[in-house]
């Protein structure tokens, strides 16, 4: 089989089909300055809530972390910090009255994965309080998202990932987020719809979130009641600086009466910039807007793609053109296209390319091919991956 430098293409249920970006890792942190951080600790197993004064570099390696404690979050964090996800692992963090990861105002969090990238972080956050940043009344700092698997929500009042409930008593003490950065991995953020709070971004009341910045990764975020997927959630002061998507593939559903990427109800503040380059549309269900990358340096480019989900089934339907170069069309035709389908990169990897769910291939004069894949998704499923290639 002859194919292509052909991405890996994922589609979310209710969202687009994206590109996997190829290309070497990017190393941004270099060795003079890990040297400053005065904490380096691998964490593992049981452990008990625990608080870092300077700054640290810790590594998570299959931790279970619950804790009650009102004062401090489950990872609490006083100084600059990062926090690294080993792979081939599952960590979770419980917290009841507070952040499961708390950084402090003015002081940046840095979230990585290992190598493959494939290590889990699951963040659950107390009452009034994100799972990664703020608690009430108590201010956090920058969030930055670098890679790994992480999936964070809140349980009332706080976004899943940024501010927390602030307290309006006298003085008024907020709780606010700082700058909220992802340049990649796999991060799910959620607030339930019965509660108010953000995916991503603000909490209720008093609780301002910073610019939120997305180079990257792949990320679904989904707001609470009066709450934005991404940006500003419902209350007194409660806002979102702005939100700016320059790439990643990002899928956001908004809670009642809000956007999915901007402002809360009653709120107007928000800021939205989205890449020109980048597909952005507004679902049917009017609360859910996706963004997507379009494949980059491969010698079959995606250059468009459209999605149904139908609604009696789950069933996906995608409808992809691939921009072919002049010695591709005279050597190929449409019959030679075939793709691979899984739930899982793991499964996709073992698959066989196959023609059975194509339908309409067909190629234009000016050398682009179409095609409609349709793949019905077993019970549980939430996301397609699909690889193309073409000829024998």
């Amino acid at each position: 089989m002859k194919y292509g430098k052909i991405p890996r293409m994922k589609v979310q249920l209710h969202s687009f089909i994206r590109a996997l970006r190829h290309g070497c890792a990017f190393f941004a942190f270099a060795f003079g300055a890990l040297a400053a951080f005065a904490t380096e600790d691998t964490l593992s197993g049981t452990i008990y809530a625990t608080k870092y004064t300077d700054k640290s570099v810790i590594t998570l390696d299959n931790v279970t972390l619950t804790t009650s404690s009102t004062t401090s979050g489950g990872l609490h964090f006083e100084s600059d910090a990062e926090l690294i996800i080993a792979d081939d692992t599952v960590n979770t963090i419980t917290a009841k009255n507070t952040p499961a990861i708390f950084i402090a105002a003015n002081r940046t969090l840095t979230i990585k994965g290992g190598e493959k990238g494939n290590g889990k972080l699951i963040c659950k956050g107390g009452s009034n309080s994100a799972a990664i940043g703020a608690f009430q009344g108590n201010s956090a700092g920058n969030i930055v998202i670098e890679g790994g698997i992480i999936e964070a929500e809140s349980t009332s009042y706080g976004a899943a990932i940024g501010g927390g409930g602030g307290l309006s008593s006298k003085p008024a003490k907020p709780a606010d987020c700082g700058t909220i950065t992802i340049n990649g991995g796999t991060v799910t953020a959620k607030t339930p719809s019965t509660t108010i709070g953000c995916g991503i971004g603000g909490g209720y009341n008093l609780a301002k979130c910073g610019a939120i910045l997305i180079t990257g990764g792949t990320v679904v975020a989904t707001g609470g009641k009066y709450s934005a997927g991404i940006g500003g959630a419902s209350g007194s002061n409660a806002r979102c600086d702005s939100v700016t998507i320059t790439g990643g593939t990002v899928t956001a559903t908004a809670g009642s009466d809000s956007s999915p990427i901007g402002n809360g109800s009653g709120t107007t503040s928000t800021k939205v910039s989205i890449a020109p380059s980048l597909a952005n549309t507004l679902l049917d269900d009017g609360k859910t807007r996706v963004i997507t990358a379009a494949a980059e340096e491969a010698d079959l480019e995606i250059t468009g793609v459209s999605v149904s989900v139908a609604n009696s089934t789950p069933t996906v339907h995608l409808t992809c053109e691939l921009e072919a170069s002049d010695a591709l069309l005279a050597a190929f035709k449409a019959s030679d296209i075939k793709v691979k389908t899984a739930t899982s990169l793991s499964e996709l990897d073992d698959a066989e390319f196959s023609k059975d769910c194509i339908a309409n291939a067909a190629v234009s004069a000016d050398g682009t091919f179409s095609f409609d894949v349709a793949r019905e998704l077993p019970s549980g499923a939430f996301t397609l991956f699909i690889r193309v290639a073409i000829g024998e």
